[in-house]
């Protein structure tokens, strides 16, 4: 199983932005395992999701933020496109817990005005624990205080 680790421990200290972990040796296909061939319409239509994680936590980044049991939740916001976001919380083992994205609903006429928080998991325990309500909880802080309309998605290999 590819895991994160080895590209939190290479890194001394472990990765301080999103934007050094997006870019360490081993995140693509780590997000490849995640996500799996799920694909959506987050931020590009019917496209492979690890690659619109990928989009998503490409950009300017926030400094990580410990969580209680050590995870670390990355986030970024989309370059060029700063009100799309994406957040993941990788484990101290390296192993991607849970992710998230911050999209607006588009179509050819334009898009919506009011952001949406899709939260990916892969285990049952995943979906309701610590990770998804960190993920919750940044969604809400990234939409001036209100959680956006959420929806869950678990994903598979």
């Amino acid at each position: 199983m590819i895991v994160l680790a080895l590209l939190l421990a290479a890194a001394a200290p472990p990765c301080s932005t999103t934007n050094e972990l997006m870019w360490a040796p081993g995140t693509e296909a780590a997000l490849k395992q995640f996500f799996g061939s799920a694909r959506g319409d987050y931020l590009m239509p019917n496209a492979l999701v690890w690659k619109q994680a990928r989009e998503a936590l490409g950009g300017p980044p926030d400094a990580p933020l410990r969580l209680k049991d050590g995870s670390l939740l990355f986030v970024a916001c989309r370059a060029h496109s700063c009100p799309e976001k994406g957040a993941i919380v990788v484990t101290p083992a390296g192993k991607i817990r849970a992710a998230a994205l911050l999209h607006y609903f588009c179509t050819p006429a334009g898009c919506a005005n009011n952001a949406r928080l899709a939260l990916f998991y892969r285990t049952p325990a995943e979906a309701d624990g610590l990770a998804m309500r960190a993920l919750i909880g940044w969604g809400r802080s990234v939409n001036n205080g209100e959680t956006p309309p959420t929806s869950k998605r678990r994903v598979t290999p």
